[in-house]
Formats: structure tokens, C-alpha cells, sequence
């Protein structure tokens, strides 16, 4: 077989021509369908077959072995079982073969090791394995054996799938063709042992046939690398949305910090979307409705909407899902209101929500829309219709069509009827109307269209003149940390502080708390005792020498025995009344790994939707960008806010410089004083490495609460 590279197709999902190794002359085997859809659906390239035992398949050239097709393939999709699998790889690398699409799916770790290898060394890229192809409905390519391909036309559009589930992402298409969406690409990658989640996301950035990206995802692999493949898609004004399925809990239920408890793989991938502008839809609908809307409907300037409603239920409807969404419905401009009470019926309700009244002609429907849409108190406009169906439908429609067409404002269609409406919306995708069957997802479009896509730092920087001292002394402090043993290693940063000191004796406590000035507090320190209030293992507000001595007593003698074993002493530490707390802590995630955590601190680091999740960065002005978008941003204030910049940074550098080491830490509350210019760490508490396979105590040992 002669191999010619000069003929390589666009990109490895345009093939020219397609093998099928391991094809079945079998109608109902899974192996016999790719040949089959392929034609069926007008493949222009050349087809052929690899199986020894057969002379044709389906009318289509068949082949003993891949040395003895008469060119090379563009695109190899194999179906052999696992144990051909290494072989059949390495006839496609030896022949030149530019991608694999392998569908076989019991492949253990080793055998996939050996055929990335072997692929490798050969210039072969692999999808799969357990991929079920792909789709390019532009070149009328359909390399998979999933059913969805029985659909008798894939309409073209903007919309690209990918599905690292693909039995989903055959259903989603399916619903898309259903629905009158068009398609650009289905994707499925399979395991992603070689073309991953982000790699394919970065393909849909640079083809010019993708809009927008609806994206159904298990695990985001490379977290850094998905997060650089997001914003290569936003910078070529593409959108994603994503729905991502098997969110895991395991990890909260074993963690011992608040940080590790509140994270969780899906809290920290949701934290990071957010501030991406990734939309991450909570169901199979909504991933799809959204998305499609991205390839048609404009991104609006700002978020003031205006509504016209052939009903008032269907006004109020959109109104509540847009008002929860966060958008704008201001009052129509003075002129526009004129206009529209000269024009209407007097059953009109003349406002926004602009309810033309049910039953209407297309020229009703025409002045309202035509109205709003040149209405400069707005940004974009949403048609609510209900059961305008039949002969109405069929006047009103392409009135609407044309409304929108010529519009200086984006448009879109909520249209939550049944079966009698489903046509009709067909055909106002068909002419490129983004069209929804329900108002709230309606609302995450606009919202999501308006978002600005904010930086994330995917490269953590490098390690500091003293990461050696720091891994020096964590060497043997394996397990869960006091606060006291964290605070050397805050320290060492820069990370403040009240002036304290560690007693052994109740002689040492009063000695220290009349040093430090009183009130104080007195808190017991050991690696058993993580969380010190449930347990009354601390005593605040201790305002002379003898409060502190009878403190110190009653700590000793209220701390059970198996705590008193692990004793490293009671910490005095100097009272501080914060004028506002902040909880910051670290926890490593299994796509991202080290992130860091912040929000509310103190009592309402319990409440989860206060805490925000980002990747460590050694940029202030990051940093700081990324307070100011919280909610608690004004409270802090500018000082507040560069104060807790310069700690995250701070702390983002002993999380490069401790690498793996650190599995979990927490600092809360930080207290901000002196009108937020300063940042004190009232508590700390930490995990170290060898905690991440032992925990050191059974958990009726480990309550959780308030760190203090």
C-alpha cells in the first residue's frame, strides 16, 4: 500500500476515506453499521472493509489486512476484540494511518498503554477506546455505529456535541434533530486515551462550522488543560455549555477540613464555570435548548429585557424565570408606549410585559414585536407564545420571522406547547431563532450570552527561595496538623497573626497572656483535635490572670484521655474583634488539584454557597479581580479586598512550594482590621500527605464545627 500524506484531509474528522477493520458481514452486529450508515447517508469518500474472511460487505470492498488496502485511510474505526486491539493499532500506525476510532471497550490499563505506544510511535491519533465515532453533518460523515445514524438526515448548523458519554450524546443528538436543531459535529472521545475532552474543545474552537458547544462531561481529565481549551473557544466567540454527569461526593464524606468537606469535585468544577462563563446546565433539556440558542441569538448588549406575550400568564412566566435569572424588565421608553397604545387593541396591557391578548392576527403581533425590538431601553426581547397554533400559526410565524430577521436587537421564541407547536417551532430554528420551550432556560441563555468570561491561572508559577526549608520541615508531619504546628508554616509566608504563645503549664499560660495583654483566649492544641468548639475545647474572652488559670484547668480536665496522649499544649493567643471574617483554606481536586477556597468566614464558612473556589495564582491583580466578583466584596471594601489578594497570594505560593504534600488546609477565620488593611489568622489547621489514605481517628473523634 502506497501511503501519500499530501492528501491529508482538513482535520481528522474530515476523512476523504474510511477503513472499517474488524467489519461484520452480520446485518444486526455492531460492526456491519458503520459501512452501512455511511453510505446511507451520502459519504463522498472511499469506503472499505478489513476482515480475511469476507471479499465484500455491503456491497463495499473488503480487504484481509490493512497492508493490503489499495491507499491509505484517512480514518481507521476499529471493532475488534481487545485482544486483536494491539495488532490492529499497529497495522493502522505502520500504514500511516492519520486517526483510530476505536469502538472496542473492555480494554484493561496495560493493553492501553501498549496501543498509545505503538500509535505514538507511528504519528496515529486515537478515539476511544469506547468512543462511538463521530459525526461531521457539513461533510456528511458519520463514522460511528450508534443508531442515532438510522435518522434519515442530519440537518447542518452551528452545534457541536461532545459526549464523553456516547450512548448521551446519541440522544442528544437525536433530540436536536427532532427538534429542528442543526448540527455541526458529534464527538465522542470515549476513555480519552489519546484526543481528550479539551482537545476536541480546542478543535471546535478552530472549526469554522462550530458556534457554540453543548458538552455532556464525566471527569474533566487535565483540569488546567480543559481550562486553557474554554478559553481558547471564548476567544474565537464561541460558547459552552456544559452538563456534567457523576458529580463525586466521596470525597467530602472523608475529609477533614471545612475546605475538603465543602469541596467536593462538583462544587469546585462549578465555582471554576462560573467564573470561566461556562453555563453548566442541570439536565439533558436545558444543555440543549441553551447551546443551540448560542448558534443563533445574538450576545445581547447588557441585560434589560423586554417581553411581548400573546397571554398574561405566559408574560408573567418568562418575567419571574428572567428576574431569578438576574435580568432587567425596565418600563417601555415614553415613545414606544405612545406608539404601542396609537397601534394596539385596546385589550392590550401596554407595559413591559407587553401582552398583545390572545387570538391575535399577524399584524398585532408584527407592531409589538417591530415596537420593543427598536426600543433602546432594551437589549434583547423575548416572544412568549402559548397555544397559537393552526391557521394562526401559520399567518403569525413568518411575520415573526421577518420581525426578528430585521431587527437591531437579538430575539428570542419561548414557546411551551405541545405537539400542535412543535412544527412551528421547527421552523423558526430552521430560519435561525433561538427557540425554548421553557422560559428558565430562556433566561440562562441571556445570562449566559452576556457573561464576560473572566482569566484563570493555569500556571501556578514556580517554587520560591525557600520551598526547600518548608519541605524540610513538613518531613515529619505526616497526618493531621494542630493549629499550632500550621502556624510555621504561615508564618514562613508572611501570614499574620495575634501575638501568641504555646504553654505547657498553667504557670506558662498566665505568663503568656499577661505578656500578650488580655482579653485572650485559650485553645487546646492536638492533631486529634481538629475542631476544637463542639467539644468545648477552647474558652474565650479571658480577662485576667486567674480567668486564664481557672480556664487552663478546666481545658485539662474536660479533654478525654486519648486526647490528653497526643497533647502538644493550650495555645494563648491574644483576642482580636474582626471587623470582618473571611474563610481561605486549600484542598486538592482531582482534576485541578490544589485549589484554593474562600468566602464568609467564621460561623457561615457552614453555609456552602459562601465559599468560591479558584486556582492558586501569584498575581495580586488576579487575585484581586477574582474578590471583587464575590458577594462579600463590598463589604471588605478596597483595603479588605487588596489585604485578602495578597494572602491568597501568599498562601498560593506555599501550595506550589508543598506540591502533593499538602492534602488539606484551612484558615479561618481570617480577621480583617485596621479598616481591612490588615489580615490575621485567628486559626489554622492542616492535613498533610499520609493522611490521604489513613484518617487518624475514628470520625465520633473528629466533629466537625467551627474552627476557632
Amino acid at each position: 500500500m502506497q501511503v501519500d500524506n499530501s492528501e491529508a484531509p482538513d482535520d481528522l474528522f474530515t476523512p476523504r476515506s474510511v477503513a472499517v477493520i474488524g467489519a461484520s458481514a452480520e446485518a444486526n452486529a455492531v460492526t456491519a453499521r458503520p459501512l452501512r450508515y455511511l453510505k446511507a447517508h451520502g459519504f463522498r469518500g472511499s469506503l472499505f472493509a478489513v476482515n480475511p474472511r469476507h471479499r465484500r460487505i455491503d456491497d463495499v470492498a473488503c480487504y484481509a489486512s490493512v497492508a493490503e488496502l489499495p491507499e491509505r485511510p484517512d480514518v481507521a474505526m476499529i471493532g475488534v476484540s481487545a485482544a486483536r486491539l494491539e495488532s490492529a493499532v499497529a497495522d493502522c500506525a505502520a500504514a500511516g494511518v492519520p486517526l483510530v476510532c476505536i469502538f472496542t471497550a473492555a480494554v484493561d490499563d496495560d493493553t492501553r498503554e501498549r496501543i498509545l505506544a505503538v500509535a505514538k510511535r507511528g504519528g496515529t491519533r486515537i478515539l476511544g477506546p469506547n468512543s462511538l465515532g463521530f459525526i461531521d453533518a457539513h461533510r456528511d460523515v458519520v463514522c460511528t455505529y450508534s443508531q442515532v445514524a438510522l435518522l434519515d438526515r442530519i440537518p447542518r448548523g452551528g452545534l457541536s456535541i461532545i459526549s464523553q458519554s456516547g450512548g448521551l450524546g446519541g440522544c442528544l443528538l437525536n433530540r436536536a434533530v427532532d427538534s429542528g436543531i442543526g448540527i455541526a459535529r458529534l464527538l465522542t472521545p470515549g476513555v480519552g486515551l489519546d484526543i481528550d475532552v479539551a482537545e476536541l474543545i480546542e478543535g471546535a474552537a478552530i472549526s469554522p462550522a462550530t458556534r457554540a458547544v453543548a458538552l455532556i462531561l464525566e471527569s474533566a481529565g487535565d483540569g488546567a488543560r480543559f481550562v486553557r481549551a474554554v478559553e481558547k473557544l471564548h476567544a474565537a466567540g464561541k460558547r459552552l455549555v456544559v452538563w456534567r454527569i457523576g458529580g463525586s461526593e466521596s470525597g467530602r464524606a472523608a475529609a477533614v477540613s471545612h475546605t475538603g468537606a465543602l469541596a467536593g469535585d462538583e462544587r469546585v468544577f462549578a465555582s471554576l464555570c462560573r467564573d470561566l462563563g461556562v453555563l453548566q446546565a442541570g439536565s439533558q433539556d436545558e444543555l440543549l435548548e441553551v447551546a443551540a440558542a448560542c448558534t443563533a441569538l445574538r450576545p445581547p448588549a447588557g441585560k434589560s429585557v423586554g417581553i411581548v406575550s400573546s397571554s398574561g400568564g405566559a408574560a408573567i412566566m418568562v418575567a419571574d424565570a428572567l428576574e431569578a435569572a438576574r435580568l432587567s424588565i425596565p418600563a417601555p421608553s415614553a415613545a414606544t408606549m405612545a406608539k404601542l397604545r396609537d397601534t394596539l387593541p385596546a385589550t392590550a396591557s401596554i407595559s413591559n410585559p407587553l401582552d398583545v391578548g390572545a387570538g391575535q392576527g399577524p399584524q398585532i403581533f408584527r407592531t409589538g414585536l417591530a415596537a420593543m425590538l427598536s426600543d433602546p431601553a432594551f437589549d434583547c426581547v423575548v416572544l412568549a407564545l402559548t397555544m397559537v397554533a393552526g391557521e394562526q400559526a401559520e399567518q403569525v410565524v413568518p411575520e415573526v420571522i421577518r420581525s426578528i430577521e430585521g431587527a437591531s436587537h437579538p430575539a428570542a421564541v419561548v414557546w411551551p406547547a405541545g405537539s400542535l407547536a412543535a412544527s412551528w417551532r421547527q421552523q423558526l430554528r430552521e430560519n435561525g431563532i433561538a427557540v425554548f420551550e421553557r422560559p428558565e432556560f430562556a433566561a440562562s441563555a441571556l445570562r449566559l450570552l452576556q457573561l464576560k468570561p473572566h482569566a484563570i491561572a493555569t500556571d501556578p508559577g514556580a517554587a520560591s527561595a525557600i520551598a526547600a526549608d518548608t519541605r524540610s520541615m513538613i518531613a515529619g508531619m505526616a497526618g493531621v496538623q494542630s493549629e499550632w504546628s500550621v502556624r510555621r508554616l504561615l508564618d514562613l509566608y508572611g501570614i499574620q497573626s495575634p501575638p501568641e504563645t504555646l504553654a505547657q503549664t498553667c504557670e506558662q499560660a498566665v505568663a503568656a497572656a499577661r505578656r500578650i495583654g488580655f482579653p485572650v483566649a485559650l485553645k487546646v492544641q492536638s492533631p486529634l483535635v481538629p475542631h476544637r468548639a463542639r467539644i468545648g475545647a477552647l474558652e474565650l474572652g479571658l480577662a485576667d490572670e486567674q480567668a486564664v488559670a481557672e480556664s487552663y484547668s478546666r481545658l485539662l480536665s474536660a479533654l478525654e484521655p486519648r486526647y490528653r496522649e497526643k497533647l502538644d499544649g493550650i495555645l494563648v493567643q491574644a483576642m482580636v474583634k474582626p471587623e470582618y471574617e473571611v474563610f481561605v483554606g486549600v484542598v486538592c481536586d482531582r482534576a485541578f488539584g490544589p485549589v484554593i477556597a474562600c468566602g464568609r468566614g467564621g460561623g457561615q464558612v457552614e453555609q456552602e454557597q459562601a465559599i468560591e473556589f479558584m486556582l492558586p495564582t501569584l498575581d495580586p491583580a488576579m487575585a484581586a479581580s477574582w474578590l471583587e466578583r464575590r458577594e462579600f466584596s463590598a463589604r471588605i471594601g478596597t483595603a479588605g479586598i487588596a489585604s485578602m489578594a495578597d494572602l491568597i497570594v501568599r498562601l498560593s505560593q506555599l501550595v506550589i512550594d508543598l506540591g502533593p504534600a499538602l492534602v488539606e488546609l484551612d484558615v479561618n477565620p481570617v480577621a480583617l482590621v485596621d479598616g481591612g488593611s490588615r489580615a490575621l489568622a485567628l486559626d489554622a489547621l492542616a492535613v498533610i500527605a499520609a493522611l490521604a489514605d489513613t484518617a487518624p481517628a475514628p470520625r465520633e473523634d473528629l466533629p466537625s464545627g467551627v474552627a476557632r
